[in-house]
């Protein structure tokens, strides 16, 4: 795997840091603690690795990792170091230096000079997760539980598509027409008894106030519980047929064109960390003239990632058999009227059985050995998925203090000072079809669907055989 990597580092070098005497004392030692030297080395303020992939179409899809560090804005680091020079105690030295290293560039006690986190500019490579070498040349690491992310992607996206290319059969059931005739009937004799009402009050039938407000009630009632309801009824069926019309019109219309479904999940993949480190010295030993002691400094590291992002794209498109086309229309008003091979309709019809579905849902289980007329078969032509994430971390140093026999040299913790944060980001993109296992996990059945690499190879094969 090619990639490209870019970084700007600023060179180390040298700062001369000049002490003073806390009491305003000449310095014993003008020529030496006028030029005690701090060294700092070559720091990182922005680095960068790519794979290109420019080759091919752009509408090609194709692996992809980046990853990327920089600093903020360089705050001064201005810190003060203090030394005490025992043979003329209590004499205190102190130097204060403004680079923004001074206090994190340090030695230990055996004169080595070491970085407590590594680079400034990225103080996190000892933390996996953003940028870790793979024997293929790539750096991104996925996600230790890709599988269950991809599966999690299919089991969305899949039912998904499944649902667009099925027409709604809530919107008209078959016994919606078996009650046609009933309703019917009912309004008719409803309209009879309305008449009579009518007719009897206008010819001055003696009847009392009370029966006609019975009578007006009843008809009332007929309305309300009889001749709205069916009304509604008619309403809907008409609204079905027009609405299941349009649907099928639109599901020939796409049928061979590319089609893609998203999914994103975003979770706390990595956790945060906060760690510290023993104390060290700005300067290395021996920088004192004599013996004496300067106050080190720690390091403290906060990691805080941000909850990262996985994506998943899946394209496809779908085909109908010559003769689903044809009779698109009169099988799509099948499918949409219930008039199908499908045992939960038996199910449903036997009186109580929506109490059993509360507890264990026969009547779903069921439904999914339906055979519907019009069931297009689904081509899973292309299948990727990404993965991004995103952290800062906080470095301070801190001084601390120094304890002689005769007391401490300070009185008084000293505040820390930050580094400028650094900001990393990580993304990575892979491509493949899944397995015909996964897809049927996720709810289609190998009579469902298709996939697009075994049409390449059979393709390939029919093509090598000319």
């Amino acid at each position: 795997m090619n990639t490209t990597e870019s970084a700007k580092v600023l060179d180390g070098g040298v700062v001369l840091a000049a002490f003073s005497c806390n009491r305003g004392d000449p310095l014993y030692y003008p020529g030496l603690l006028n030029e005690v030297p701090f060294y700092f080395e070559p720091f990182t303020v922005y680095y960068s690795r790519i794979t290109p992939n420019n080759s091919g179409s752009k509408r090609e899809w194709k692996s992809f990792e980046h990853y990327k560090a920089f600093r903020g804005d360089s705050a001064p680091g201005r810190m003060t170091v203090y030394a005490q020079v025992w043979e003329y105690y209590p004499h205190i030295y102190q130097a204060t230096v403004d680079h923004v290293h001074f206090g994190y560039d340090l030695w230990n006690t055996n004169g080595v000079r070491f970085r407590p986190y590594g680079d400034p500019g990225r103080p996190s490579q000892d933390k996996l997760g953003f940028c870790d070498e793979r024997g293929d040349g790539g750096f991104v690491p996925a996600p230790s539980n890709l599988d269950e992310l991809n599966q999690r992607a299919l089991n969305s996206m899949m039912p998904q598509i499944k649902a667009e290319l099925s027409l709604p059969n809530s919107i008209l059931e078959l016994k919606d027409f078996k009650s046609l005739p009933k309703q019917i009937k009912e309004c008719f004799a409803l309209t009879e008894r309305l008449t009579q009402i009518l007719r009897v009050s206008f010819k001055g039938n003696k009847k009392t106030l009370r029966e006609l407000t019975r009578q007006g009630a009843a008809g009332y009632l007929q309305y309300m519980f009889n001749l709205a309801p069916l009304l509604k009824d008619i309403r809907g069926i008409q609204s079905a047929l027009s609405q299941t019309e349009k649907r099928v019109n639109d599901l020939v219309s796409r049928v061979g064109k590319p089609q893609r479904k998203h999914f994103m999940f975003t979770w706390q993949e990595l956790s945060d960390t906060d760690d510290s480190t023993g104390i060290a010295y700005s300067m290395p030993p021996g920088s004192l003239p004599g013996a004496g002691q300067l106050n080190g400094f720690s390091c403290r590291r906060q990691i805080k990632n941000q909850a990262s992002v996985f994506h998943a794209e899946v394209e496809y498109n779908y085909n109908f058999s010559a003769y689903q086309a044809e009779h698109a229309q009169l099988l799509g008003m099948l499918d949409a009227l219930g008039v199908n091979l499908n045992p939960a309709i038996i199910w449903n019809a036997i009186p109580w059985s929506f109490v059993i579905d509360w507890v264990v849902g026969v009547g779903r289980w069921l439904d999914q050995f339906k055979v519907q007329n019009l069931k297009p078969i689904i081509n899973i032509r292309k299948y990727c998925w990404s993965i991004k994430r995103e952290r800062d971390t906080y470095l301070d140093k801190i001084p601390a203090k120094v304890s002689l026999p005769e007391g401490p040299i300070l009185n008084q913790l000293l505040s820390p000072v930050s580094l400028p944060v650094v900001h990393e980001t990580a993304y990575r993109r892979g491509i493949g079809i899944p397995g015909s296992s996964s897809i049927q996990t996720s709810g289609l059945t190998l009579n469902e669907f298709s996939l697009g690499g075994a049409l390449v190879v059979a393709r390939r094969r029919h093509s090598s055989r000319r």
